[in-house]
């Protein structure tokens, strides 16, 4: 099948719809369809959380530290373990950041030189450098989240918030931005 008999044939199904605009009409996903996609794209996020956050340093900054990276990883692993149902416990951590480090380096989304501690980027203009923008795009509504809360958290002090408090505060704030920014994605909020 061509790109647009597959286009038309997920139309006849009811998976998509057409939006016609000025510069091309937009295929979307319908928006029962857009919730079956979320689903499954948390699915896959299960899989991938551990490279996407091993790789996820070399986005904004092109050299970065490898215990550094460890430190970050392990440090908010406790909470996203509790939201992602991440099967493995902390201790494990090491070993399963290094086995993801180095399945990236042979993928030559990261680089390091033997014995180095310091891991690299690929160069901007590789084939490389936006699959790894792209395994690390996965991770960001899930921590940008997980930050929200902890500034909410920080902002009300300790002890000040009920967990029904926190919820409806978390909830707002991520509507008040979906609205800001268009994320239009029911795990964003």
């Amino acid at each position: 099948m061509t790109p647009a008999e597959i286009i038309a044939y997920t139309q006849r199904l009811n998976l998509l719809d057409s939006k016609p605009h000025a510069l091309g009409d937009l295929v979307l996903a319908t928006k029962q369809q857009a919730t079956l996609l979320a689903y499954f794209r948390n699915n896959v996020l299960h899989l991938l959380a551990l490279p996407a956050l091993t790789g996820l340093p070399g986005k904004p900054q092109p050299v970065f530290q490898r215990e550094r990276a460890k430190n970050a990883i392990q440090g908010i692993y406790g909470l996203l373990k509790a939201e992602l149902y991440l099967p493995w416990e902390p201790a494990e951590l090491d070993a399963l950041i290094d086995r993801a480090e180095a399945a990236l380096v042979q993928r030559g989304l990261i680089l390091c030189d033997s014995g180095s501690n310091v891991l690299r980027a690929p160069p901007p203009g590789s084939e490389a450098s936006p699959e790894l923008r792209q395994l690390g795009e996965i991770m960001r509504p899930t921590l940008e989240r997980q930050f929200l809360t902890l500034a909410l958290l920080q902002h009300h002090g300790s002890g000040k918030l009920t967990t029904t408090m926190l919820e409806e505060s978390s909830h707002l704030l991520a509507q008040r931005l979906a609205m800001l920014y268009e994320f239009n994605a029911p795990e964003f909020f």
